[in-house]
């Protein structure tokens, strides 16, 4: 049975148990997305893998962004994308806890995608808060495509719309040699390209352009963005530029026109190399045009939009990546097993007395989380801290919150804590869903009110709740750890 309603920017196709939505960009491009219901019950309308940028191939490869030509044919947006090229995680091959993070669609240099979620049926007379989502992965690799990042639970449980897009990481998104022809950054205005397409769109969606929030794990909102989003949260932030130094003598013209030639599979192949513990080969540089100068220097200079900020870290953030650099110290295949890390931290004592200074070598056991305290400070919280600090001292409200609570769910060994990363979970409201989940009662009320603080940030740049739930601690900080 067919059956089909319509208005003038919208049409509702049923067929059967599905109903498609028909519906117009601001620029009359069409679209074809769906009405779909969470995990809760609830009914959400979906958009999944509209394109905000022209794909980034051939002689577009490594360079800028450009917007999106219109079209006229109706797009089917009813699946995500595909991800951007990266080198998926196979360091503990099999193991969910390590996977959940890889991309789950097929890898391709066409990638440049967004997603929007719409609480209820499409109305553009609600001005709804918008939410855009940039997810983490240090410039090397990520999706939005990921299980933990579906919006539907948090869209339709605090009313809100949410954006998150896919954007150029590794060698394609910041290969960097001061031509036009590869000029660094791509990926950061990737981002930036995606937060404009909202602005122009987003009113269409039911959603308020003037009342934008940018949320993100690894660090962006630089300068060109100021104007864009009206205020930003930042998850397990660290503020890091590295600045590629040019020799000036090789024709680097010729040397992008050459890597333009060579397929994308064999440039992932070649572009790694040995690097200290959490460097990354491809991150941002001070190009003066999209980023002007050092994030730091920025922030002790006050450069920045006066907004409101919510910054967070969590408590063991250190310790996901010591175990990754166990294989720098070990031969892993002839040293353990990956069952044998699942049930023993013996190896992360060995890699603690391995990684410490030689005077605290004597008891590595006791040092073991002094050791993880003092790199996830070193290169999370300490971060945070200060950019937390530097917008506080410049005027601008500032929100700080540490998350201590490991997950009932967590598929990490006991002993590794509360990883990096591990509040999305909560924040995106997978505790209520039951059908895939078992989740504590306590920690399905923990992340209802990790949802409604980082809604209300976003609604009203203020996380505290009228029934005045949210408790306030007096300590600005974390305590270091060291």
């Amino acid at each position: 049975m067919l059956a089909a309603v319509s208005d003038r920017s919208q049409f509702f196709l049923f067929t059967g148990r599905s109903l498609a939505v028909r519906f117009r960009r601001s620029d009359g491009s069409p679209l074809v997305g769906k009405v779909s219901r969470s995990k809760t019950g609830k009914t959400v309308t979906e958009f999944l893998g509209i394109p905000y940028a022209e794909p980034p191939v051939g002689e577009l490869r490594f360079r800028l962004p450009r917007p999106k030509s219109p079209w006229k044919l109706p797009l089917n947006v009813t699946r995500y994308s595909k991800s951007c090229l990266q080198t998926p995680d196979s360091y503990f091959k099999g193991f969910s806890g390590a996977e959940m993070w890889n991309p789950n669609t097929p890898l391709d240099e066409d990638c440049l995608y967004l997603n929007v979620w719409v609480p209820g049926r499409l109305d553009a007379k609600r001005k709804l808060p918008v939410m855009v989502w940039i997810y983490g992965g240090g410039f090397w690799s990520g999706t939005s495509s990921l299980d933990v990042y579906d919006g539907k639970i948090l869209a339709s449980e605090e009313n809100v719309i949410l954006v998150s897009m896919n954007y150029r990481v590794s060698v394609f998104g910041f290969l960097y040699v001061g031509l036009q022809e590869a000029p660094g950054n791509a990926g950061l205005l990737d981002q930036l390209e995606a937060v404009k397409w909202v602005q122009r769109n987003i009113r269409t969606f039911g959603g308020d352009p003037d009342l934008i929030t940018g949320s993100a794990t690894s660090p962006w909102g630089m300068e060109t963005q100021q104007t864009l989003l009206e205020r930003a949260l930042l998850i397990s932030e660290a503020c890091n530029c590295s600045v590629t130094i040019r020799d000036p003598n090789p024709d680097f013209a010729a040397l992008v026109r050459c890597l333009k030639q060579v397929p994308a599979e064999k440039l992932l192949e070649n572009e790694w190399v040995t690097y200290e513990f959490l460097d990354f080969p491809w991150t941002p540089v001070v190009d003066h045009y999209f980023l002007m100068e050092d994030p730091r220097s920025m922030l002790q200079a006050g450069n920045f939009k006066r907004t409101e900020l919510l910054v967070g870290s969590n408590m063991d953030e250190s310790v996901y990546f010591i175990v990754y650099y166990v294989d720098k110290i070990f031969k892993k295949d002839d040293f353990f097993t990956k069952e044998e890390f699942l049930t023993s931290n013996e190896l992360f004592e060995q890699a603690a007395f391995m990684l410490l200074p030689h005077k605290l070598r004597k008891n590595p056991i006791a040092y073991r989380w002094a050791l993880d305290k003092m790199l996830g400070d070193y290169y999370f919280t300490c971060h945070a801290n200060e950019f937390a600090k530097s917008y506080y001292q410049h005027g601008s409200q500032v929100y700080y919150y540490y998350f201590t609570h490991r997950s009932s769910q967590q598929t990490w060994p006991k002993w590794m804590g509360v990883l990096h990363g591990y509040e999305i979970n909560f924040l995106y409201g997978e505790p209520l869903n039951t059908v895939d989940y078992s989740y504590t009662e306590s920690e399905k009320q923990l992340s209802r009110r990790f949802m409604r603080y980082w809604a209300n940030f976003g609604r009203k740049g203020d996380v505290c709740c009228q029934d005045g739930s949210l408790t306030i601690l007096p300590t600005p900080y974390p305590h270091l750890g060291y």
